[in-house]
């Protein structure tokens, strides 16, 4: 927002209706836990915990913008400054889409929820294989 603002730019819609100069942008990412009856092959992370269960995730980076910023963008900052202020990578959440009329268009959105918090050897595993709190 600063480098915005300092080029002299905005991410707001004008009072006359003009439209920003400038996306919101929010680069999220994100493992992914392979639902059941899909092949783990796509999902070359395994986790197995304490209980002998496994896991598999695979990885990907999810770029939310325009109409998706919203919906998830708000939801991921605020789970981070309130519910999950210690750990964001221990969330677990649940992402469908919807589809929307707007303005005489109908677009597909997000909808994208906290569901639950995953246990803390699933958070070491994304810790360490993932190097989930680099930048």
């Amino acid at each position: 927002m600063d480098e915005v603002q300092e080029a002299g730019l905005s991410v707001s819609w004008g009072r006359d209706g003009s439209k920003p100069e400038v996306d919101k942008v929010a680069e999220i990412r994100v493992a992914i836990e392979c639902p059941e009856g899909v092949d783990s092959d796509l999902f070359p992370l395994e986790h197995t915990d304490s209980e002998g269960a496994t896991r598999n995730f695979g990885v990907a980076i999810w770029y939310v913008t325009r109409t998706s910023y919203g919906p998830v963008a708000k939801q991921i900052y605020s789970a981070a400054a309130m519910m999950l202020r210690s750990c964001l990578a221990s969330g677990r959440w649940r992402l469908v889409t919807v589809r929307e009329e707007k303005n005489g268009n109908v677009i597909t959105l997000p909808v994208f929820r906290f569901e639950k918090r995953y246990p803390a050897d699933v958070v070491e595993f994304f810790e360490k294989e993932i190097n989930w709190n680099q930048q």
